[in-house]
Parts: structure tokens; C-alpha cells; sequence
């Protein structure tokens, strides 16, 4: 949480809420490593869905053209 409100300080409302919510994906991977859970392929593809969905919020160079990451978007 305290990650989260200093990352209002650095990026709009609207891509610090997208980064945090894909905290599920990162549960789930986890838990099929540690727990053993189940891993089937609609939900690989969901997963892989988010996680493009997040690299495209984070604004890279090779979408904007740009020479390199902003470092507030890094952060």
C-alpha cells in the first residue's frame, strides 16, 4: 500500500490503479508454483493478456518512439 500512494507522486491515478490491480496475476502465478494449483490454458492466456495490458500503461520506447524509459514510469 505504501508502494501504491508513493506511486501517485510519479504516474496519473489511472496507471498506478492498472499496476496495482494486476497484483491478482502475480497471486495466481504463485500460487500454482508454491501451492500446486492447477494451471490450464484459459487462464495462461488471461494472464498473458494482463501483463501485455500492463506493459502497454508502462509506455515503452518501442511503442513511443522514444530513446529510453521515463524514469517516472519506472518508478
Amino acid at each position: 500500500m505504501l508502494f501504491y500512494f508513493n506511486s501517485l507522486q510519479y504516474i496519473s491515478i489511472g496507471d498506478a490503479l492498472v499496476i496495482t490491480s494486476s497484483s491478482t496475476v502475480f497471486v495466481f502465478l504463485l500460487a500454482c508454483v508454491f501451492l500446486k494449483e492447477t494451471c490450464k490454458i484459459v487462464p495462461i492466456f488471461t494472464i498473458a493478456l494482463a501483463l501485455l495490458g500492463v506493459g502497454i500503461i508502462l509506455r515503452p520506447p518501442l511503442l513511443t518512439g522514444e530513446e529510453s524509459f521515463k524514469n517516472h514510469n519506472l518508478v
